[in-house]
């Protein structure tokens, strides 16, 4: 007998009786077609399709203890293990969507940064220290480089309030120079 097929011979339904004085049976009779003729002649009913629960007997619950054990033993720890590779697939998919998602976003930042640089028409340019100054002069900063044989304003930048103090008690040799106009050029000419 086959367990998916199997029906206790004694049926107990899990319905509990609200006291009413409906019966909790209605008769015994030998076909199908007898109870639909006590029921049509003594009831007022309709025909309805219905699933209800009903109390498992003893060898229904060995027959499922043993597919629990089977599971158990023999199925889980297979799926177990096909769990864990298809997570360790997953884990390095995500990493590689990962760095594939970063490699993606470096390259756009990238592009919009060299996008900004076309529009500015600015690049950026290390100068050498050695041949780079910066002078001091009203608030600011000037500076000068020297490249193709010249020295050239590269930058000006605003003085914070530090660099003014410190400026302040050095004296300031520069501003003499640029308002009275005594500034060398090449060949020891004044400009």
């Amino acid at each position: 007998m086959k367990f998916e097929t199997y029906r206790p011979e004694n049926l107990e339904f899990d319905v509990a009786h609200d006291g009413s004085p409906v019966p909790e049976n209605l008769g015994i009779f030998e076909t199908a077609e007898d109870a639909t003729t006590h029921m049509e002649k003594n009831f007022s009913t309709t025909n309805q399709a219905l699933t209800v629960n009903r109390f498992m007997d003893n060898f229904e619950k060995s027959e499922l203890r043993k597919q629990v054990t089977d599971i158990l033993e023999n199925r889980m720890p297979s799926l177990e293990q096909d769990l864990r590779d298809a997570c360790e697939a997953y884990n390095i998919a995500k990493k590689e969507k990962e760095d594939a998602a970063g490699m993606v976003t470096a390259y756009v930042n990238e592009a919009k940064a060299k996008s900004v640089e076309v529009k500015n028409g600015v690049k950026e340019m290390r100068l050498d220290e050695l041949s780079t100054w910066k002078l001091p002069y009203k608030s600011k900063f000037y500076f000068f480089t020297y490249i193709d044989k010249q020295v050239r304003l590269v930058k000006i930048s605003e003085m914070t309030e530090l660099d003014k103090q410190e400026l302040f008690s050095q004296g300031n040799i520069n501003a003499e120079i640029f308002e009275n106009g005594e500034i060398t050029t090449q060949k020891g000419k004044k400009k």
